[in-house]
């Protein structure tokens, strides 16, 4: 006999929403590169559409799901990136957001399971995930994922003039 699974859109909604928005604000620290927030929301916008428009496709549940999650992650490498990476920089954001919804989706699987011993509602399982990301974040730039420092003071010194200004070092690229 079937079983009859009743899925709200709205609750579907939000849970992606808040789940990309944390995968791809992680993706962005692993990747080191500079997005506005406005462009990590768009992005989780729409690929939380995109998870909900794929339920309605006539095939068993978990395609859809994988279906959804293979276009949101590959919409949402092509609209965070810039239009400059090319080739590997797709594959590596889309590895690094598989990685990182492992890593988030593990964490708070082990933390229902094993610390708080219950059923998360739809309310605390958003902000656990916003806390999740929050914490991972902080630990990532704050010991793991070191930023050289490219801009340094510099004084110039012409016809008896002190010149101050802040000067790009040459990496040897």
């Amino acid at each position: 006999m079937r079983e009859i699974v009743h899925i709200y859109i709205e609750y579907f909604f939000l849970l992606n929403f808040v789940f990309l928005l944390c995968i791809w604000e992680l993706t962005i620290v692993f990747l080191a590169c500079s997005v506005t927030q406005l462009r990590i929301l768009v992005t989780s916008f729409i690929g939380a559409i995109i998870n909900c428009i794929c339920l309605y496709i006539p095939v068993i549940l978990l395609y859809r799901l994988l279906i959804g999650a293979l276009l949101t992650g590959i919409i949402g490498a092509v609209i965070l990136l810039p239009s400059k990476s090319r080739g590997n920089a797709y594959i590596k954001c889309l590895v690094i957001a598989v990685e990182t919804a492992v890593l988030l989706g593990g964490s708070i699987a082990i933390l229902q399971k094993f610390v708080f011993r219950s059923e998360f509602t739809l309310w605390q399982m958003c902000m656990l995930s916003m806390c999740m990301t929050g914490l991972i974040r902080f630990l990532l730039q704050k010991f793991f994922i070191t930023r050289q420092k490219l801009f340094y003071p510099v004084i110039l010194y012409c016809d008896n003039e002190e010149y101050s200004m802040k000067a790009l070092i040459d990496t040897g690229n």
